[in-house]
């Protein structure tokens, strides 16, 4: 999902909470579907369809995140209430070529915890928590003219070299050969939809978010994980998908499919469109 455009209210104010309503409007039918088509008018009529049971930020892509009470709605997707540095996956592992390496590459990764302190992201190995280290976030007008290409999802865009210190913690660790940390200083997104929106119609430029697999923001149901898991063979959690929303209490699994857009909380709330569906947990129901 993404941030509706058009909404007028400064990013800052748009905050939200766990256990908040979502308010669901269907326009056009059925969003998710291929060749769905619809439009960016708002609904007129909002029905409530649940309730936030969780925020998650992921500062690094692939990593464990941590979860937070209250987040900030912005369009490269959340931020920390207290600390605009706490922004989701704008840190990503390249290779040597540029390419970005996930937990596909190195399992462990999924042990990484990332968490922000003030301008430092720390990093710390789960399994042993002796192995950590805090780098310092680029952010200054020095470190964007340091720029390089990075591909991300087979697309180009800008990013910082967080360093090589970090560089050589994250190749002992992985045992993966001259990996880097980059970080995504702009505040605007990079990458090309053209791809996705010959599938998904209501794909845009300003969805692509940062180093996120496809929008700014991924929305979950407990509801549809619980009848996901009814057909697994080995369940799945919601660490294999990494959402940053979490929402509990939808009337039927796989219900959210059908909802064009959401309302979190009142009259005023931020609101968000579909985009397209995830790509991971619709190969997993598909199984």
């Amino acid at each position: 999902m993404s941030l509706l455009e058009g909404i007028k209210l400064p990013a800052s104010t748009l905050a939200i909470s766990a256990g908040a309503c979502v308010a669901g409007g269907i326009v056009g039918g059925l969003i998710m579907k291929r060749t769905a088509k619809t439009t960016d008018q708002l609904p007129e009529k909002w029905i409530k369809v649940g309730e936030i049971k969780k925020l998650n930020v992921y500062p690094v892509k692939s990593m464990s995140g941590v979860s937070v009470n209250e987040a900030v709605v912005a369009r490269l997707g959340l931020q920390g209430p207290n600390n605009p540095l706490l922004r989701d996956r704008v840190f990503a592992i390249v290779n040597a070529k540029g390419v970005c390496v996930t937990q596909k590459q190195c399992p462990k990764f999924a042990k990484v915890e990332a968490k922000v302190d003030g301008d430092q992201l720390h990093l710390t190995y789960l399994l042993d928590p002796s192995i950590n280290i805090a780098v310092d976030i680029p952010t200054s007008a020095e470190d964007a003219k340091k720029e390089k290409d990075v591909t991300v999802m087979g697309e180009k865009l800008k990013a910082v070299d967080c360093g090589d210190k970090v560089a050589a913690w994250l190749t002992k660790l992985s045992e993966l050969p001259d990996i880097r940390l980059m970080y995504h200083l702009s505040e605007e997104p990079q990458r090309s939809p053209v791809k996705r929106n010959s599938r998904f119609h209501t794909y845009r430029e300003e969805h692509t978010g940062t180093f996120q697999d496809e929008t700014s923001y991924m929305l979950m149901t407990d509801e549809s994980l619980a009848a996901l898991n009814a057909e697994l063979e080995t369940p799945v959690s919601h660490a294999n998908f990494r959402p940053s929303i979490i929402v509990g209490g939808i009337p039927e699994p796989f219900s959210e499919d059908f909802w064009g857009f959401i309302r979190i909380g009142g009259e005023g709330g931020p609101v968000m469109k579909a985009s397209l569906p995830c790509q991971r947990f619709n190969l997993l129901k598909s199984k």
